[in-house]
């Protein structure tokens, strides 16, 4: 399939640490700018859950890098109104076990409601 799309260089990706207090602020600022969000991604890096929000900008891809504490992991529903963030941000809530505060229906999506495991793509403690 041809794409009519002109081909040239790729956008320059750049990344930003951002505090979980201020990633309301900083996506509905984005968002006020024109800015898509991708995806929202997240990963147990052993130390800390990392939780990615990813964004396409006219520019560039922006992605902001929100560390959180593993022992009780937290943050704001942080797109009010966008479906398709708020199903990033359950899959992260039962997969790595992050509390999205605020979110308008935070049920199990991917995982069956009796599951009493650990979230499924953490680390173990256990060595």
């Amino acid at each position: 399939m041809k794409s009519d799309k002109p081909k040239g260089k790729p956008k320059p990706r750049e990344y930003e640490l951002v505090g979980a207090d201020e990633i309301i602020a900083k996506t509905s600022s984005l968002s006020g700018a024109g800015a898509r969000l991708q995806t929202i991604t997240g990963v147990d890096t052993g130390e800390k859950i990392e939780i990615l929000y990813h964004f396409e900008l006219p520019e560039r891809v922006l992605t902001l890098k929100v560390p959180l504490n593993r022992e009780k992991p937290s943050v704001e529903n942080s797109h009010e109104g966008s479906s398709s963030a708020l199903l990033y941000e359950r899959e992260i809530a039962e997969m790595l076990g992050v509390e999205i505060r605020n979110h308008p229906r935070p049920i199990n999506t991917f995982i069956a409601d009796d599951y009493r495991g650990p979230p499924p793509l953490r680390k173990s403690d256990k060595k």
